[in-house]
């Protein structure tokens, strides 16, 4: 969709060419998009419906149990994620132009490769914590002092996390907009160059959030306020009050989802369209870099 990708840019400057890219090319988008935009959106709000209409269940331990309800809900959450795959399939098509097959293949590698890292983190993250509480078990010394040590314990490392894999942004946009990257062979070389440009993704990434955050508050908001009554009932219901909401409070809920659902596909396209200049950037960055290196080393050897 845009021919001068590969130009210099600050971070001020992502957010606007991105937001006209976006808004010249809305129809585009939405007809590119909008058949799993809509599937993702129609299953993501059932879920929503079904677990706060049945907020009980899900709250109280002793209420849990198998009901046709979790089936469903687990099946809509397996076809969200079809959809939202399928959904940024497209996305993405739009941006590189490598057809459907070439990006599901990327996409799918991927997912895999972000598994992996998920399971991997998991289990780092578990080993700390073992590591952090076996001693003080064996010890018998838990108090409050302790609680609190351990949830700074578990901020500091979430922090310290999302500093290290914000450049993945920058390897996620390379690898889909370059069908020569290879995970495996460039991963760690493209993570390199993207530490190099660590505030400009900084930067980019917080402001671009910044702005979609407070949309989406407002947009989340007749939901928050639902949310707040289901919860309300849940409580009244445990200690054996009747539930209180009326009849049409499931179509409430599921109007509410829907509108924040398709909120935040929107914002989420804009981020990856802002993310896609933002690699532009960097890359024309890399290339003025390269050529003022070459032209150094050049001059020294002509010396």
């Amino acid at each position: 969709m845009e021919k001068e990708l590969y130009k210099s840019r600050g971070f001020s400057a992502c957010i606007q060419a991105a937001t006209t890219l976006f808004i010249n090319n809305f129809k585009n988008i939405v007809r590119q998009t909008w058949l799993p935009a809509l599937l993702y959106t129609l299953c993501w709000a059932g879920q929503i419906t079904l677990i706060l209409c049945n907020l009980p269940s899900y709250i109280f331990v002793s209420r849990v149990k198998s009901t046709p309800q979790n089936a469903i809900v687990s099946l809509l959450s397996l076809a969200s994620l079809v959809f939202l795959i399928w959904l940024f399939v497209r996305v993405f098509n739009l941006l590189n132009g490598y057809g459907f097959n070439k990006n599901l293949n990327r996409m799918l590698k991927l997912f895999v490769a972000y598994i992996v890292f998920c399971i991997a983190f998991g289990i780092v993250l578990t080993l700390s914590i073992i590591a952090f509480t076996v001693p003080v078990a064996m010890n018998n010394t838990f108090s409050i002092a302790f609680f609190y040590k351990m949830m700074i314990f578990l901020l500091i490392f979430l922090i310290i996390f999302f500093i290290l894999i914000l450049p993945l942004l920058y390897f996620i946009m390379k690898y889909m907009m370059d069908e020569k990257v290879h995970i495996h062979k460039h991963f760690f070389s493209i993570m390199k160059c993207g530490y190099r440009y660590y505030g400009f993704i900084l930067a980019t990434v917080f402001f671009t959030q910044l702005i979609y955050m407070l949309i989406l508050a407002i947009a989340t908001f007749p939901l928050t306020l639902l949310a707040g009554s289901a919860i309300q009932s849940a409580i009244g219901v445990a200690g054996g009050d009747p539930t209180g909401l009326p009849n049409y409070f499931p179509y409430l809920i599921y109007l509410a989802s829907f509108i924040t659902c398709c909120t935040s596909i929107l914002g989420n396209i804009w981020f990856y369209i802002v993310t896609y200049y933002m690699y532009g950037s960097i890359e024309a960055r890399e290339k003025a870099r390269n050529r003022q290196k070459v032209f150094v080393e050049n001059t020294d050897n002509e010396e």
